[in-house]
């Protein structure tokens, strides 16, 4: 159950990171262009990859919940919100600075005892 759980989480950081290559270069500035830059979106190759990760995600999630309490489960989500950090650095060039890289750290490590306790 462990390798679905890692799955889960895996495929929520893949789904982000396509969402975002998905709206890389579109601009969303008016009401008026909006439908021309929602086009431009959904007939991207990233935004049907994200659509289809977010619902293999789901079924991974509810497997999840199936076998975990939600207390556990649940914070243990965090590491995504660390790892989308990181990949937001790696392929997109976003800032990591001090304060984000200590916010990392402190989500990982109480995703660490989460898991030990």
């Amino acid at each position: 159950m462990e390798f679905i759980l890692i799955s889960a989480l895996s495929m929520r950081v893949l789904m982000d990171v396509c969402f975002k290559l998905s709206v890389q270069n579109v601009q969303f500035e008016s009401a008026r262009g909006a439908w021309n830059s929602f086009k431009q979106v959904v007939f991207n190759w990233a935004f049907l990859v994200a659509v289809t990760t977010a619902g293999l995600n789901f079924l991974l999630w509810m497997m999840v919940l199936s076998h975990y309490d939600l207390s556990f489960a649940y914070p243990l989500f965090g590491v995504c919100f660390a790892l989308i950090m990181i990949s937001g650095k790696l392929f997109f060039g976003e800032t990591l600075d001090r304060y984000k890289m200590v916010g990392i750290g402190f989500i990982l490590l109480s995703s660490l005892v989460l898991v030990i306790g």
